[in-house]
């Protein structure tokens, strides 16, 4: 299926950092690291648990400390927390209030995530973890952001589910950036990869 067209973003780069550099409790994260995001594309990030992803992630959405997102980027940010959802509505309420589609394809894009007719009128509040993913992610899919950036997506999600995320991101049109441990999912989706290790940013290949 097709995900909603997006507004191109004009400018060639949609983010980057430029020697950013991130320290906690005597501990370099970043170190005057370099990294950008090129519009229309799909830019995954790898690297281990606390090496600095989300911390570029976080900064980059600041727009602050070396960091800059072009001004025709809207940017949909997917987190693990999932603070986009409202949890007194239902899951379909939630994905079509901010959608720029028709309910149907709203609808389409929550089945490719094996969210069922039952589970789309379940209250978010009374969601599993991995519901919640679902929901949250079919959110900023069918919005008008035309920069989406996940944070480990596949958490929580089943083989079938991943299957039909990747065909989901393969199908999105405007520029992506992902954080993922998730080598089949990077390799089968990525225009480029990245990997943060030791406080510095290196482009790789799968």
């Amino acid at each position: 299926m097709k995900l909603p067209k997006q507004n191109k973003i004009k400018a060639k780069v949609a983010a980057k950092a430029v020697k950013l550099s991130v320290e906690y409790d005597g501990n370099i994260i970043l170190n005057q690291v370099d990294f950008e995001v090129l519009s229309g594309k799909k830019t995954f990030l790898m690297g281990n648990n606390g090496a600095g992803k989300s911390t570029l992630i976080q900064k980059l959405m600041e727009g602050i400390d070396h960091t800059f997102v072009t001004a025709d980027a809207k940017t949909g940010y997917f987190s693990q927390a999932q603070e986009n959802l409202d949890e007194d509505k239902t899951v379909l309420e939630n994905v079509v209030s901010t959608a720029i589609v028709p309910e149907h394809i709203c609808r389409a894009v929550l089945m490719n995530l094996y969210m069922n007719h039952n589970d789309i009128y379940k209250k978010v509040k009374v969601l599993s973890g991995g519901e919640r993913v679902k929901t949250a992610i079919a959110k900023v899919l069918v919005s008008d952001c035309n920069f989406l950036i996940l944070d480990e997506p596949t958490n929580h999600m089943d083989i079938y589910t991943m299957e039909g995320l990747e065909k989901l991101l393969k199908s999105y049109d405007g520029t992506l950036l992902v954080i993922s441990h998730d080598r089949k999912l990077t390799k089968n989706i990525a225009d480029c990869i990245y990997e943060i290790k030791d406080g510095n940013i290196t482009e790789c290949f799968l």
